[in-house]
């Protein structure tokens, strides 16, 4: 069962695309390491293909929590590559990392990641809600909008877990939107998120196979995240998942019935796909497990669940 994954771990592609901070104490350590082994910055330069400026810059950043526009992060790729090089180990490099972004100047920066990435209800919810009403643009942002503020709350608190990161929330009519920086979209594009429409590569959106086997808590979170945005709980009692996404409507229904939930198969509605709930025992058992956080949807649930202890049919 996996229950982390580490960051270096990450294909060479998504590397690429995140920058790293240091801590002080390691960052002076392993500019010193550098240098003794190679002897000058230019050398340094000529070996890796990088700036000198740049390479001096590793050197004479300060801290990410003071105000400078001097540091200057190394792209993670090169991290684990100039580490293994002078002689550190992957864990200890990623554990002497401070702080993620990805490139440019405004780009908002992580503070303290949590690495290595747990595999837990948090970072489940963010990848459920993104294959459901969120989208991550091309620019791996991710944006979330909802009219229930709980769930964009609720939102929040997954992508703090993740790690410190600024988020933006706007209001426009009754609807919330959640703007979530990029470098926390790349880190669901390792778990198979698509950038840009959804729509376009329906056959292909699907969860990784190493989801199915994961902890419960992390499997729980996707199911949550999915079901609050593209579930419904009918009047007639049945609770139905649809969505245009064919192998993520199976996906989820693979979830549930690991859990013991009977659903019906997978069913076909024009370009929808969905599957359904329908017994009363089936239902309570939605209910017992917390599946929905959406206030309107347990609302709905309960009644039904209370017509059902009733005698309703």
């Amino acid at each position: 069962m996996r229950s982390v994954v580490n960051l270096y771990a990450f294909p060479i592609s998504l590397q690429e695309r995140i920058y790293c901070f240091l801590s002080d104490g390691f960052r002076n350590n392993f500019c010193n390491k550098l240098l003794k082994k190679y002897g000058t910055i230019v050398n340094i330069s000529k070996k890796y293909k990088i700036s000198e400026d740049i390479i001096r810059g590793w050197r004479t950043g300060r801290n990410i929590r003071g105000i400078s526009n001097r540091i200057i992060p190394i792209k993670c790729s090169l991290l684990f590559k100039i580490g293994k090089d002078i002689g550190y180990s992957k864990s200890i490099l990623q554990k002497s990392i401070t702080g993620l972004k990805t490139k440019g100047a405004r780009s908002t920066i992580l503070i303290d990641p949590v690495l290595p990435i747990k595999f837990n209800y948090s970072l489940g919810r963010l990848i459920g809600c993104s294959l459901g009403d969120g989208h991550l643009n091309k620019c791996s942002t991710i944006v979330y909008a909802n009219t229930s503020k709980k769930l964009i709350n609720e939102l929040t608190k997954c992508v703090n877990n993740v790690g410190n990161i600024r988020v933006s929330i706007k209001k426009y009519k009754d609807c919330y939107i959640l703007i979530i920086p990029n470098i926390i979209g790349i880190i669901l594009e390792y778990f198979d998120v698509p950038t840009g429409s959804k729509v376009s590569k329906k056959h292909s959106v699907k969860l990784p196979k190493f989801v199915f086997d994961a902890p419960l808590d992390f499997r729980m979170g996707i199911i949550s995240g999915l079901m609050d945005d593209e579930g419904s709980v009918i009047k007639d009692g049945k609770i139905k998942f649809k969505q245009a996404l064919p192998e993520l409507v199976s996906d989820l229904k693979r979830l549930l019935n690991d859990l013991d939930i009977i659903t019906s198969k997978r069913l076909i509605d024009g370009s929808q796909y969905y599957f359904c709930i329908y017994r009363k025992s089936e239902r309570l058992k939605v209910r017992n497990i917390n599946v929905f956080k959406h206030p309107s949807k347990i609302d709905r649930l309960d009644k039904i669940i209370r017509s059902d202890m009733n005698g309703r049919n």
